[in-house]
């Protein structure tokens, strides 16, 4: 068991997840095929207080306008995270607010070319 903390980048707009220091390429900059390609399953987290649990992978859908020379286009992503409920209210939690086992990330593998 390892646990690893998630950053999450945007790739003109296109947000993507990847391990801490693996998500950019060697000049800086992003690239979306460096991200971590999720699937449904449960993920073990830990909490800044250190409480360690099982949960339900979620997703949450993000749309937001990318400009470029003058040309506008509305991008989607999806965040992944975690839902806890506090007094009775559901609450999300992003991942990369989180550290995970990465044992049990629920991934995709990636086919060979």
């Amino acid at each position: 068991m390892g646990w690893i903390k998630l950053e999450k980048h945007s790739d003109w707009g296109h947000y993507y997840y990847a391990k801490e220091g693996e998500g950019l390429t060697e000049y800086g900059t992003a690239n979306s095929s460096r991200g971590i390609r999720f699937k449904a399953g449960t993920v073990q987290v830990r909490f800044p207080d250190g409480k360690v649990a099982n949960k339900p992978l979620k997703t949450k859908e993000h749309v937001e306008p990318v400009s470029d020379h003058a040309s506008s286009s509305r991008v989607g992503s999806t965040f992944y995270g975690i839902e806890v409920e506090v007094y009775g209210i559901p609450q999300w939690i992003d991942l990369v607010d989180l550290e995970v086992d990465e044992d049990t990330l629920p991934v995709r593998r990636r086919s060979r070319p």
